[in-house]
C-alpha cells in the first residue's frame, strides 16, 4: 500500500501579504539597508536625502562618504587623472596594491583623450604610461586593444549612438562603471563592506527559504523575478 502523500499546507495569498506586513521590523530593516547602500555605494545627496525623509540611522561607518562620493563625481565627469590625485591623497599606497583599479583610470584617461579628438596626446599617454597589472594581463591587454581601436573609427565613435561594440567605452555608463571599481577598491582598502554585499547575501537567503517551503511542501508567494519584485502562488 502506497503511502498517502502529505497535503500541502495552504495560506491565501492575502493572509500571506498580511502577514508580511504585520512584520513590524521590517521597514526599518530595508530603511536601513537602503541608506547602508547608498553610503556605501558614495551617494552622499541620495543617503542624505533619504535618512532625513525616513528617519533611518545607518548601521554603518559614514566618514569616508565625503571624500570616496567627491572621487566618484570626479570620474563620472570624465576626470581620471585628478581622480588619481585624489585616490592618492585619500588613500596612499592604495595605487601600488590595487593595479587594476589604476589600469581602469589610465584607461579611462586614453578614453576621454580620444573623445576630445586629441589623437597625438592619446598616443603619446598610451606609449609612456605605465601598463601593469599583474593576473590581468591578457585582460589588460584586450581592453587596451578595444581603446585603441576607437582610432579607427574617429569620428564616428564621438556619436555613442554607435552600434559599434567600442562606442560602449564612450558611454556615461563605462565612466559609472570605472567609478564602481575605484570605490569598491577604496572600501576594502579601507576594511569596509562592499554596498553590495549585504543585498546579495539576502537575495541568496530568499532562494535558500523559498526552497526549503518548497521541499517542505507549503503553499506560499514565491517572488519569481528579483528584478521586477514580482510574485506567483506555488
Amino acid at each position: 500500500m502506497n503511502p498517502t502523500k502529505p497535503k500541502p499546507e495552504t495560506t491565501s495569498v492575502e493572509e500571506w501579504n498580511k502577514r508580511l506586513q504585520g512584520y513590524t521590523p521590517m521597514k526599518e530593516s530595508l530603511n536601513q539597508l537602503i541608506v547602508n547602500y547608498f553610503i556605501g555605494a558614495g551617494f552622499k545627496e541620495a543617503a542624505e536625502n533619504f535618512i532625513q525623509e525616513s528617519n533611518t540611522t545607518p548601521t554603518v561607518n559614514e566618514c569616508s562618504i565625503d571624500f570616496r562620493s567627491r572621487i566618484i563625481e570626479t570620474i563620472r565627469q570624465g576626470n581620471a587623472l585628478e581622480a588619481m590625485d585624489l585616490v592618492d591623497s585619500f588613500a596612499p599606497g592604495l595605487a601600488e596594491s590595487d593595479r587594476w583599479m589604476v589600469f581602469r583610470l589610465q584607461q579611462l584617461q586614453l578614453i576621454e583623450l580620444l573623445r576630445a579628438g586629441s589623437v597625438e596626446d592619446a598616443l603619446h599617454y598610451a606609449q609612456t604610461v605605465r601598463w601593469e597589472c599583474p593576473g590581468r594581463t591578457q585582460q589588460m591587454a584586450s581592453e587596451i586593444e578595444r581603446t585603441m581601436a576607437l582610432l579607427l573609427m574617429l569620428p564616428q565613435t564621438r556619436d555613442t549612438d554607435s552600434s559599434s561594440s567600442f562606442s560602449t567605452l564612450l558611454e556615461q555608463q563605462h565612466r559609472d562603471k570605472v567609478a564602481r571599481t575605484v570605490n569598491e577598491a577604496l572600501l576594502l582598502w579601507d576594511n569596509r563592506e562592499l554596498p553590495s554585499a549585504r543585498i546579495e547575501h539576502l537575495f541568496k537567503l530568499i532562494l535558500w527559504a523559498q526552497a526549503e517551503l518548497e521541499r517542505k511542501m507549503f503553499q506560499f508567494s514565491k517572488l519569481k523575478n528579483m528584478a521586477e519584485a514580482t510574485f506567483e502562488v506555488e
